[in-house]
């Protein structure tokens, strides 16, 4: 879950008007201005090093759906989205209860072509975030679930959208492990 702005003009995708069809002013806003991201965060590779050192490396794939309203000018219609990357994620854990990541990821962001035709197709962009998360366990025994601080750099990498933008985020995170045991 995300808290966004609470200004309530600025909540909504832009659009301008152009050939009887809507154009949105900024891509980046499919991401900012969602009002819901549900996704998954896959590790597809983790490296430790050695047993004695505080890290490892990991290989996040990410995959998420996002939804975000149109401003009223063009009907306050939902706009859908889809974002999939992968990335590179440094994890330090000194004591038994505390840790940080810190890490890039690359996305594609995808606008899903809505059924009501007024939206103007958004061409595919790439976007990076950069993203430091730090986690405590409130059972140092049981690491299935941990309260986190996360704050993520949004920019795109495209140069005609200049637009970037923070997030700050605050919440419960719980892990999935699907190792057999033996």
């Amino acid at each position: 879950m995300y808290v966004r702005k609470f200004d309530s003009e600025r909540k909504f995708v832009k659009t301008m008007t152009k050939d009887s069809l809507f154009i949105v002013d900024n891509k980046m806003d499919l991401l900012q201005k969602s009002y819901l991201t549900a996704g998954l965060n896959l590790e597809f590779i983790t490296f430790k090093f050695k047993n004695h050192l505080p890290f490892k490396v990991k290989v996040p794939i990410v995959g998420q759906y996002n939804i975000a309203r149109l401003d009223s000018l063009s009907g306050g219609d939902n706009l859908q989205s889809t974002t999939y990357g992968a990335g590179l994620v440094f994890a330090f854990k000194k004591t038994n209860n505390f840790g940080l990541n810190v890490g890039a990821m690359f996305f594609n962001n995808h606008h899903l072509y809505n059924s009501t035709k007024k939206i103007k197709k958004i061409e595919d962009f790439q976007t990076i975030r950069i993203t430091s998360e730090m986690f405590f366990y409130p059972n140092s025994k049981n690491k299935k679930g941990a309260i986190f601080l996360r704050l993520n750099f949004n920019a795109s990498l495209e140069k005609d959208i200049p637009n970037s933008y923070l997030q700050l985020q605050f919440g419960y995170k719980a892990d999935l492990n699907f190792t057999p045991k033996k």
